[in-house]
């Protein structure tokens, strides 16, 4: 994963607007950079919601708060960074599941079982913060969690899984 463009907040245009702006921003910076040389879709995740702006690239970009401490105090910037999540990611459970909470329901027999917030987050809603899973506060913070699979019966068994006997895969020594 590619991380985090920097916002600062703006105000007059709209808070869509405003994203939109940005994220193009951030689409153009890859583009510069030789991440993607094409245009195809783009979508942004902010607030538990996908926005298709129907242009940048074939990724998600997760918006999520940056917290910065000055003068014993703390400030949030509710657009403060971006996690860019690839496409190949975005296939993947890790992402759907863990960072964007399943939005497209692809996992319906994961539930989540246990969730512990971060310590340093944990604190600042405590404080009245009222911070989502994760910030970025001197790095990415993000919660625990564990997950229930409810299974079907309709699974199958892939021996490659659950074959002991390495040598059938892996062909080099240590």
């Amino acid at each position: 994963m590619k991380f985090f463009q920097y916002f600062k907040r703006e105000s007059g245009p709209t808070k869509k607007e405003i994203l939109r702006e940005r994220f193009m921003n951030f689409v153009s910076e890859l583009k510069v950079r030789g991440f993607s040389e094409q245009t195809i879709d783009a979508y942004l995740y902010h607030n538990g919601k996908f926005l298709d702006f129907n242009s940048g690239i074939e990724a998600t970009a997760f918006v999520f708060p940056k917290i910065t401490s000055s003068g014993g105090g703390v400030t949030q910037n509710p657009v403060g960074a971006i996690m860019y999540i690839s496409p190949r990611l975005m296939r993947g459970m890790l992402s759907q599941i863990y960072i964007l909470n399943d939005p497209l329901n692809n996992f319906p027999n994961f539930k989540l079982a246990h969730t512990e917030q971060n310590l340093i987050i944990n604190d600042l809603n405590q404080q009245g913060m009222g911070l989502p899973d994760f910030v970025y506060y001197q790095g990415v913070q993000g919660p625990i969690k564990i997950w229930e699979i409810k299974y079907t019966g309709e699974e199958q068994m892939l021996e490659k899984y659950v074959d002991t006997d390495y040598s059938k895969y892996i062909s080099w020594q240590l």
